[in-house]
C-alpha cells in the first residue's frame, strides 16, 4: 500500500511539472473504483492525498480548487456514508443501525477495526463480514452516483443524490465485482 502512495505521489508531482499535458482519466471498472473508495474512506480527513486522489477527479466538479475539491470529494464521501443511517423508528437492534455504526465509527470516528469491535462488542470475523457488506452497498451507491453524473458529461458532486436511479441488475453486478475484490485483498492481507 505504501507503493501506491508513493506512485500517487510521484504521479501528482509530475503532473505539476507539466502542466500543458492533458490527463487522461480512464473509466475504472468496478473492482478497481471499489478500491478507490475504500482507499479514499481510509485517508478521509488527509486533504492533501485526497487532492490527488483519483476519485476526486471522478467524483467531483474540477472547477474550484484543489483543496475545494478535496473537501467536495470528503463531502460526498461523508454523505454516502450518512444516508445509509436507518430511518427513524428503526429497532436499535437492527442490523442496518451495526452496519451504520461500523461506518460511522471507523470512518468518520476514525477508529481502528479493534476499537469498533471492542465498542460494538462484535468477533472479529462479524465485524469483517458486516463492514464487507456495508462497504459493497456503500460502494454500489457511489458507482451508481459516478455512472450517473458521467453518463451526460463532467462529473458534479451534488448533480444527483447517491444511490437513486441506478438499475437493480447493473448495482447487483457491480456489488459482486466489488466483493470479489474486497475478498481478495482480504486475502492477500491476511496472508
Amino acid at each position: 500500500q505504501e507503493l501506491v502512495y508513493k506512485l500517487i505521489d510521484i504521479r501528482h508531482r509530475l503532473i505539476q511539472q507539466i502542466p500543458s499535458m492533458p490527463m487522461i482519466s480512464p473509466i475504472p471498472h468496478p473492482p478497481e473504483f471499489a478500491k478507490l473508495v475504500q482507499d479514499a474512506l481510509n485517508r478521509l480527513y488527509d486533504s492533501p492525498y485526497l487532492q490527488c486522489h483519483p476519485l476526486t477527479k471522478l467524483l467531483v466538479d474540477a472547477k474550484g480548487s484543489r483543496v475545494e475539491s478535496s473537501q467536495d470529494l470528503r463531502r460526498l464521501l461523508l454523505h454516502a456514508i450518512r444516508t445509509r443511517r436507518p430511518q427513524a423508528g428503526t429497532p436499535a437492534q437492527a442490523v442496518d443501525w451495526r452496519y451504520y455504526q461500523i461506518l460511522e465509527l471507523r470512518y468518520i470516528e476514525g477508529l481502528s477495526p479493534a476499537e469498533v469491535m471492542a465498542q460494538l462488542g462484535l468477533s472479529k470475523s462479524q465485524f469483517f463480514r458486516d463492514q464487507a457488506h456495508i462497504l459493497d452497498a456503500l460502494v454500489a451507491a457511489l458507482w451508481a452516483h459516478y455512472r450517473q453524473t458521467t453518463v451526460g458529461g463532467a462529473a458534479t458532486a451534488s448533480s444527483t443524490e447517491i444511490g437513486a436511479g441506478a438499475e437493480p441488475s447493473v448495482q447487483r453486478d457491480d456489488l459482486a465485482h466489488a466483493a470479489v475484490e474486497r475478498l481478495r485483498t482480504e486475502a492477500k492481507w491476511q496472508s
